[in-house]
C-alpha cells in the first residue's frame, strides 16, 4: 500500500506542477475545458446544461455533447477553483483501479500498472494541459472492473452505472462485462447499473428529450468532419478514397467485434481486461466521424493494467530460453 500511495502522490504532483507551467503558453486548454466549466456552473445554478448557450473563444454554441454526470462531477471542483482538479482526482481513481485490476490477474508486480499511468504523457497532457474530460468516465469504468474482478459486484455495478452516465464509450465495454456477470451467476445485480444510470440521466432527458438525444447520441455520428479529427476510420477512408462510411456500417462492424470478444472470453474468462481494452480501442476508432486521440485513453488505461502480466510473461520466456540454452 505504501508503494501505491507513493506512486499516486507522484502522479498527482506531476499533474499539479504541469498546470501552472503551461498556463498562458501556446499549449492551452481546449474548448472542452471551457464548455465543461460553463456546464458545471449551470449545475451549481440549478440550470439544465442541455438548454444553455455556451461561449467558446467568442463563438456561441447551443450544444453540450457530454453525458450529464460530467457537469455534476465537475461542479464541486469548479468551487475549488479549477475543474482540472477533478480530472486529477479521476486519474487518482484510475491509478488505484489499475493496481487492483493488475492484482486480480495475479501475475507480476501490480505496482507497475499505476506507475505507468502516473507518468503516461497522454494522461498528463489530457488532464493538465488540454483539460479534457475523458478520464472521468474512464475512472468509473476502471473502478467497476476492479471491484467486479475482486468479487464486489454491487460496488462494481454502482460504479458502472455512474460510468454509463458519464461517457458514451463506456457502452462498448458492456457486452464483455455483462457476460462476466452471467458467467459468475451475478447477472441479477446488473440491474443496479441500469437503476444508477437512469437516476442520473432521466432528469435531464425528461426536461429536454430531443436536444438531449441529438447532442449526446446522434451528434457523434453526423457531425461535420474536422481537420483535427483524423484518428477515425471514417476520416481515413474519406481523406484517402473519398468514401463516406455510413453510420449503420460502423455500428454493425462494432457489434460484430463485440460478439467476437464475448466468444473469446467465453473460452478464456481471464481475457476480460484485454478484451475490454481492445473493444474500447476499436470502437473509438470505428464509430465516430471525427476521431480525436483523447478517445484512446480508456483503452490505454486497461492496457496499463496488463503491463505487469506482460512483464511477467516476458521474464518467464527469457528464463525458459536461458534454461534451454544452458542445457545445450
Amino acid at each position: 500500500m505504501l508503494q501505491l500511495a507513493l506512486v499516486v502522490a507522484m502522479g498527482v504532483a506531476i499533474r499539479l506542477v504541469v498546470i501552472p507551467v503551461v498556463s498562458g503558453s501556446s499549449y492551452g486548454v481546449v474548448d472542452v475545458y471551457s464548455v465543461d466549466k460553463q456546464a458545471a456552473k449551470s449545475i451549481l445554478d440549478l440550470v439544465n446544461p442541455y438548454a444553455q448557450v455556451y461561449v467558446v473563444n467568442g463563438v456561441q454554441s447551443a450544444q453540450f455533447v457530454y453525458l450529464p454526470f460530467i457537469p455534476v462531477y465537475y461542479a464541486p471542483f469548479l468551487v475549488l477553483g479549477d475543474i482540472r482538479y477533478g480530472s486529477i482526482f479521476a486519474d487518482v481513481l484510475i491509478m488505484v483501479s489499475v493496481y487492483y485490476i493488475a492484482k486480480s490477474i495475479g501475475r507480476g508486480q501490480a505496482i507497475y500498472a499505476p506507475l505507468l499511468f502516473a507518468i503516461l504523457p497522454v494522461s498528463i497532457w489530457l488532464t493538465s494541459v488540454s483539460g479534457t474530460n475523458i478520464m472521468v468516465g474512464t475512472a468509473f469504468l476502471a473502478l467497476s472492473v476492479a471491484a467486479v474482478l475482486h468479487g464486489k459486484f454491487r460496488s462494481g455495478s454502482l460504479f458502472l452505472g455512474i460510468a454509463v452516465a458519464t461517457n458514451q464509450l463506456v457502452v462498448l465495454a458492456l457486452p464483455m462485462i455483462i457476460y462476466y456477470y452471467w458467467k459468475r451467476g451475478r447477472l441479477y445485480e446488473f440491474s443496479i447499473v441500469a437503476l444508477v444510470a437512469a437516476a442520473i440521466i432521466l432528469p435531464f432527458l425528461i426536461i429536454s428529450p430531443s436536444r438531449f438525444i441529438y447532442n449526446v447520441l446522434e451528434y457523434q455520428f453526423v457531425r461535420p468532419l474536422q481537420a483535427n479529427g483524423s484518428y477515425s476510420l471514417y476520416s481515413i477512408l474519406y481523406v484517402a478514397l473519398g468514401v463516406r462510411l455510413i453510420s449503420w456500417v460502423r455500428v454493425g462492424s462494432v457489434l460484430i467485434i463485440a460478439i467476437l470478444n464475448v466468444l473469446w472470453i467465453s473460452r478464456r474468462i481471464d481475457t476480460l481486461v484485454l478484451s475490454i481494452g481492445i473493444m474500447l480501442l476499436l470502437g473509438a476508432f470505428i464509430l465516430p466521424v471525427n476521431g480525436f486521440w483523447n478517445y484512446f485513453l480508456p483503452s490505454l488505461t486497461f492496457f496499463c493494467a496488463l503491463i505487469p502480466r506482460l512483464i511477467c510473461e516476458l521474464n518467464s520466456r527469457i528464463q525458459s530460453a536461458d534454461k534451454i540454452m544452458a542445457k545445450n
